[in-house]
């Protein structure tokens, strides 16, 4: 009996400083302050990769032969673009959030910006190449540089500036 009680004891011994630390953390001593830095600095630098620069790997033929999806890859400045979304011009080839499946990223070349005026097709495939579209504001007219895979603008239409994340300003060849 006299055993158990010792055992008990030296396992409890130690709950008292355990309670004093949490205390501190909880009630407003000055480690909590210190251990919100230190979570804040790690959230940050945690995320920084995606507020400034990400390294893509891309896939599927809508921008070949521009891209060579097996020996490149992408590098994205996210920043420029958060800061000064005017930035976009045509020409520049964005990242978006795909306008059909929010979960897939896509990448397409800038055609139109708002107030142009784009024919839907040039090549007449999808539609005929009379027809012309106002890009509204607020919005870009995306295509793939591999027309006849890749769907744009030309099926479903001018794209939100909101679903833009970035711009690619670099390509990096693994080969």
């Amino acid at each position: 009996m006299g055993l158990k009680v010792g055992i008990t004891a030296n396992l409890y011994s130690n709950v008292p400083h355990v309670w004093h630390l949490a205390r501190q953390l909880y009630v407003g001593s000055t480690p909590l302050p210190r251990v919100y830095r230190i979570c804040s600095y790690g959230m940050f630098i945690h995320q920084l990769p995606k507020l400034l620069l990400t390294i893509l790997k891309a896939s599927g033929p809508s921008m070949e032969p521009t891209f060579d999806i097996r020996t490149e890859c992408f590098i994205e400045n996210r920043l420029s673009y958060q800061l000064c979304p005017e930035s976009i011009a045509r020409g520049d080839i964005v990242t978006l959030r795909s306008p059909l499946n929010p979960f897939r990223i896509v990448c397409k070349r800038v055609i139109g910006l708002a107030g142009d005026v784009i024919c839907v097709d040039p090549t007449g495939r999808i539609a005929p190449s009379t027809e012309h579209v106002i890009v509204p504001k607020g919005h870009v007219w995306l295509i793939g540089d591999n027309a006849a895979m890749s769907i744009d603008s030309r099926l479903h239409g001018p794209v939100s500036t909101a679903l833009i994340q970035g711009k690619l300003v670099a390509r990096v060849s693994s080969a």
